[in-house]
C-alpha cells in the first residue's frame, strides 16, 4: 500500500557518462572494493547513495541558480530533509528509490559492444512501472472521482504501450535457452553485432558463443522506439540473455583495476588493491516520490520575518504557501503542492543540464552521469 502523502512520481534512467564506483566497502573476498549490489547480485545504486550524491547537486544548482547559500541550503531541507545537525529534524518531500540495473554494455566481437539485459531486470522495469501507475491513478481519482478513466485504461497511452512491451519481452526472455539471445530489432541495430557468415550468431565477452531466437511475439516497431528512447539508446542493439548467461556476461563486463599509493620517492608504499567500476554507458532505472514540501519552524519565522505576522502563530495554509514563493520563486506555488516539489526538484536537475557526480573518485573523472526523466507521453525529456 502507498502512503497516501505521495501522490505523484517519476521514473529516469540513470546514464553513466564515465566509468562508475557507488562502493559497499572494503570485503575480504577477491575483489577489495566492489561496487554495490541487489538480492540477486546485479550493481545497484542504494537510494542512501543516491540521494547523497542528489542533496550536493541540488545544492549547486541552487547557487547556480542565483541562491545565496543560506538560502540554497533551505531549499534543499524543503525538498530531501532535515540535516544530521539541524536543531528541527523533518522528512523528505522527495523520496529516492533504488536504483536498478537495466542494461550493461557488453564487448562484442562485431560492433564493439552491445547493450545486455536479462528477464530478472526487465521485471524490475515492469515493478516501477506499476509504481508509478499506481500512483497516478490515485493521483487521477483524487482530481476527478467522477472520471471513469486513468493512466492506464487507454491501451494506446505510452506508460501502457511500454509496460505491454515489457510483459511481451519477458514472456520471450523466459523461453531463452542459456546459449540464446533476443535481439530487439530496432532501426537495423541488430545487423551491428550479428555475423552474418555464422547464421547471425554475436559472440559476447569474447568466448560467448549464442544463437538467436526466434521470437514469437514480437513487439510493435513504435513501442520498441519508444523502448530504445526510454533508455536514451540509439547507437546499439538491446540484448536479452537468459537470466544465468546474462549475470556471467554482466560480472566479466564490469571493469576491475589495480591501484597503488606512492611514497614522496615515488616508490609503492601501499597496496595493490583492486576496485570494481561499472562501465560508461551503462543504465540504470530509479524512481523519485513527490509530497507536500516540508518547513521548519526556523524556516518559517527566517522568511516571513519582515512580514507583520506573528512568528508564534500556526503555519495556516496562505503562510505556508507565502513562504514556499519565497523558497520558489521561480515556481507558481499553487495548492497542488506535491507539483511544486516535482517541479522545483527537476528545475534544480536542469539547472546542472541534468549532470550529477555520484559515488568515489570524481576528481580522476570518475562518477559522472546524466538523469534522463521520462515523461511517458512517450521519450525521454
Amino acid at each position: 500500500m502507498l502512503p497516501s502523502s505521495y501522490t505523484l512520481a517519476d521514473i529516469f534512467i540513470i546514464e553513466a557518462l564515465t566509468h562508475l564506483h557507488v562502493g559497499s566497502g572494503k570485503t575480504g573476498g577477491a575483489i577489495d572494493l566492489p561496487v554495490q549490489r541487489d538480492e540477486n547480485g546485479y550493481p545497484c545504486i542504494y537510494a542512501s547513495s543516491l540521494k547523497g550524491a542528489l542533496k550536493t547537486s541540488l545544492l549547486h544548482g541552487a547557487i547556480k541558480m542565483g541562491h545565496t547559500k543560506d538560502v540554497a541550503l533551505d531549499l534543499v531541507r524543503a525538498l530531501l530533509g532535515s540535516e544530521p545537525g539541524d536543531e528541527e529534524s523533518f522528512q523528505s518531500s522527495v523520496a529516492i528509490l533504488d536504483a536498478y540495473l537495466l542494461a550493461m554494455p557488453a564487448r562484442s566481437l562485431k560492433g564493439v559492444y552491445a547493450y545486455v539485459t536479462t528477464p530478472t531486470l526487465l521485471r524490475k522495469f515492469k515493478q516501477y512501472l506499476d509504481l508509478y501507475s499506481a500512483i497516478q491513478i490515485g493521483t487521477s481519482k483524487d482530481a476527478s472521482a467522477s472520471s471513469s478513466q486513468n493512466v492506464t485504461s487507454n491501451s494506446q497511452s505510452p506508460l501502457s504501450q511500454i509496460s505491454h512491451t515489457l510483459e511481451t519481452l519477458i514472456e520471450e526472455a523466459d523461453n531463452l535457452s542459456e546459449n540464446q539471445y533476443l535481439c530487439l530489432q530496432y532501426n537495423n541495430l541488430c545487423e551491428k553485432v550479428q555475423i552474418q557468415n555464422l547464421d547471425n550468431k554475436i559472440v559476447l565477452v569474447e568466448d560467448m558463443v549464442l544463437d538467436p531466437y526466434q521470437s514469437r511475439k514480437n513487439p510493435d516497431d513504435n513501442n520498441l522506439k519508444s523502448f530504445y528512447h526510454n533508455l536514451s539508446i540509439t547507437e546499439k542493439p538491446i540484448i536479452v540473455l537468459n537470466d544465468t548467461t546474462g549475470k556471467e556476461v554482466i560480472d566479466r563486463s564490469i571493469l576491475v583495476l589495480a591501484h597503488v599509493s606512492l611514497n614522496e620517492n615515488k616508490t609503492v608504499d601501499n597496496g595493490p588493491w583492486t576496485t570494481e567500476y561499472i562501465p560508461s554507458k551503462t543504465r540504470f532505472l530509479s524512481m523519485a516520490l513527490y509530497k507536500k514540501p516540508q518547513i521548519s519552524k526556523a524556516m518559517l519565522e527566517k522568511y516571513l520575518q519582515n512580514n507583520n505576522q506573528n512568528k508564534n502563530s500556526n503555519l495556516i495554509e496562505k503562510t505556508y504557501t507565502d513562504v514556499l514563493q519565497k523558497l520558489f520563486p521561480n515556481i507558481k506555488v499553487t495548492a497542488n503542492y506535491a507539483e511544486v516539489t516535482k517541479k522545483a526538484f527537476q528545475s534544480l536537475i536542469e539547472e546542472l543540464q541534468n549532470y550529477i557526480i555520484i559515488g568515489g573518485r570524481e576528481t580522476v573523472g570518475k562518477g559522472i552521469v546524466k538523469l534522463n526523466f521520462t515523461n511517458y507521453r512517450g521519450e525521454a525529456q
